[in-house]
């Protein structure tokens, strides 16, 4: 590559560099921005484009081929740093008004940094305009002593603006860009900064080492490479700073532009050299492959651009699927719904699946309150960034909600034309359903939305009628564990075992012998029914051990009629009638308590009878008893079960005080 072909290039970055600036200007203010920060940004881009002018005319004088006078070249020198300087004042003030968009969650170095600056931003913005009307000044008047220092400096440090340029824009890199909460993971955005950091770095130490031993090198290659860096610099601050919507459009359409100037330059390159013998032969064989080089380029270059645009969609502006194409889906998904609640799932679903908001929301109906938040964007949880109207002919019928963009990218054009299409053909579709004026129509319409509404009420009915169910059933386990597994009683047995052992070890293994079977005989799952000597057996060992713990102040009787040993009856029957009697009629009696436990037959049924002399049932407290999930409740609950409806339970006071429970069931054997 020749000096001819530098030259070329960096005309042409220069010129691509004041066009890019220029459009984006004109693209703001074509939208009429009501802030007045997105005025001063689009006056920045301006001047950028004019910095770049003067920097095309310095980049001439240069190189000593655009015939400028000395003096007219001192002159250009010196508004292309006042211009400089300006757009690094205008820089710093925005990044000074950062604050009231987002706010840099602490501790880190970069909110350390941006909010001292904006806590001070009156004071270092004043310093800042101060300091450029005495540049200016210094300029203007042009003193001997600071117009030597200055050349001093340039002569020792290279092109001084360009060190200024590159440094405040490093720092501006380094403390914005991931600037928004959320970004610090999104792949365009770390990759870019990391991209610009390392040009700009580049540059800067390439201009450091050239700028004397190679100057060609430095003002045809290294200075046009740094200046272009304010192209990428606003297009970021932009995307992360004011969220353009039309930002997709300026940079697929730069990005096509530097594609096509990159296959030209390429092919003009390639051209200059393609060069055979000079004979007939080798300039007709020069001449083919010329046409045939430009031929490649007419058919290489519409292929590229084509290749390019789903991959801009899919890497710059977190775009999945064809939004055309879903359009089309969106409507095929309507046509299909049955159900006002089908049609509001499919449509949320799709929206989800197409634009990826972290929060969406559909409001039904033109209410005062769906108008509020929509108004507000705000439902009192969420904080909404776009809403969609739904209308269908010129009337109200909903709101679309939608939060942030997923990896905090913004709402270009082509996601809000998706939306507006999506809004119209959802509108529509409420609309033809009746849902968007229940408040003030009547009919068929407001039965099917009342239909809806009541199955959709009978089906949270069911879900917490189950829900209440499981509860109880739970409750259930909870209590027969306790019942299975009484820690007090154990604890007590244990402490007197201990007692005892101290002075008759025969006697306290005997106690834990008692202790063993009786848990062994609660704890074992093999069978839920029993012969009614192994449940008499365990009823005695409880309440030899319900004995020992009362301190032997508890008369115990058992008696079984002979020929009942077989009778079947569920595990753990007596327990509950025993504890019943301890808990409720003795746990707080002085005096010596009795419990006598008594089954016989008669009359074909097998009555079993729990006696005590505690203090008794008051009022229709037996009849409490009965209700719920005691443990009186689960003996009935388990005797039905396994024997009918020809069960009973009853509770009385034959003697004063006293309780006695009775239980009567059909008599039944094994194997019957």
């Amino acid at each position: 590559m020749d000096r001819a072909d530098l030259i070329l290039g960096s005309l042409l970055a220069y010129s691509v560099a004041m066009a890019l600036h220029l459009g984006l200007a004109a693209m703001i203010f074509a939208r009429r921005p009501r802030h007045r920060e997105v005025k001063i940004f689009a006056v920045v881009n301006l001047v950028l484009a004019a910095w770049h002018f003067l920097q095309l005319g310095e980049y001439a004088m240069a190189l000593r081929t655009g015939g400028i006078d000395p003096s007219w070249a001192v002159k250009l020198a010196r508004a292309q740093a006042l211009l400089e300087v300006l757009v690094l004042v205008i820089f710093f003030q925005l990044f000074a008004t950062f604050e009231r968009l987002y706010r840099r969650p602490p501790p880190s170095l970069r909110a350390a940094i941006i909010s001292h600056v904006q806590r001070r931003r009156r004071l270092y913005i004043a310093m800042a305009w101060w300091g450029l009307l005495l540049t200016f000044i210094l300029y203007a008047v042009g003193p001997e002593r600071f117009q030597s220092e200055v050349g001093q400096w340039r002569s020792l440090l290279g092109p001084l603006s360009a060190y200024l340029f590159a440094g405040v824009l490093i720092f501006l890199i380094l403390v914005l860009f991931p600037s928004r909460p959320g970004q610090e993971r999104v792949g365009v955005a770390v990759v870019g900064r990391g991209l610009m950091l390392f040009v700009l770095v580049a540059c800067v130490v390439l201009e450091a080492l050239w700028h004397e031993a190679h100057p060609t090198r430095v003002r045809l290659a290294v200075l046009p490479l740094l200046h272009l860096q304010s192209v990428s610099f606003v297009i970021f601050f932009s995307l992360v700073r004011y969220e353009f919507s039309f930002m997709d459009r300026y940079i697929r359409d730069g990005i096509r532009l530097l594609l096509w100037i990159t296959l030209s330059l390429v092919v003009f390159f390639v051209f200059n050299r393609i060069s055979f013998a000079g004979n007939s032969w080798g300039r007709y064989a020069t001449s083919l492959a010329r046409v045939g080089l430009i031929f490649a380029a007419v058919a290489i270059g519409p292929a590229l651009d084509r290749a390019s645009r789903p991959w801009m969609d899919r890497v710059l502006f977190d775009r999945d699927v064809d939004l055309y194409r879903a359009v089309h889906r969106f409507a095929e998904r309507l046509s299909r719904s049955r159900s006002l609640a089908q049609l509001e799932q499919g449509a949320l679903q799709d929206i989800q699946a197409a634009v990826h908001p972290k929060k969406l929301r559909l409001l039904v109906g033109d209410s005062p309150s769906h108008r509020r938040i929509a108004e507000t964007l705000n439902d009192g949880e969420t904080r909404y960034r776009l809403r969609i109207p739904l209308a269908a002919a010129g009337r109200r019928v909903g709101w679309l909600l939608l939060g942030e963009r997923r990896n905090c990218y913004p709402w270009f054009d082509a996601e809000r034309r998706y939306l507006r299409l999506v809004g119209e053909l959802l509108g529509s579709a409420l609309d033809a359903m009746g849902a968007g004026a229940l408040e003030v129509h009547s009919g068929a319409a407001q039965r099917a939305r009342r239909e809806d509404l009541q199955n959709e009420i009978e089906d949270l009915r069911n879900k917490l009628n189950a829900l209440a169910r499981e509860r109880d059933s739970v409750r259930r386990e909870l209590a027969e564990t306790r019942e299975r597994l009484d820690p007090e009683l154990v604890q007590s047995v244990l402490e007197i075992a201990v007692e005892v052992g101290e002075r008759d070890r025969m006697e306290a293994q005997q106690i834990l012998q008692t202790l063993r079977s009786t848990y062994a005989y609660i704890l074992d799952p093999a069978t839920s029914l029993v012969s009614l000597g192994e449940e008499m057996a365990f009823a005695r060992d409880l309440l030899a051990l319900e004995k020992l713990r009362l301190r032997n102040r508890l008369d115990v009787g058992l008696s079984l009629d002979p020929g009942l040993e077989h009778q079947m009856v569920p595990r753990r029957i007596l327990q509950p009638l025993i504890e019943n009697a301890l808990v409720h009629g003795l746990a707080r009696e002085l005096r010596a308590g009795s419990i006598q436990v008594r089954a016989r037959a008669e009359g074909g049924r097998c009555r079993i009878t729990v006696e005590d002399n505690g203090r008794g049932f008051l009022g229709d407290l037996h009849q409490d008893a009965l209700r719920g999930d005691g443990g009186l409740s689960r003996v009935l609950r388990a005797l039905r079960e396994n024997f009918g409806d020809e069960v009973s339970l009853r509770l009385d006071s034959p003697r004063e005080p006293g309780t006695r429970i009775c239980l009567e069931f059909p008599l039944r054997e094994a194997g019957a």
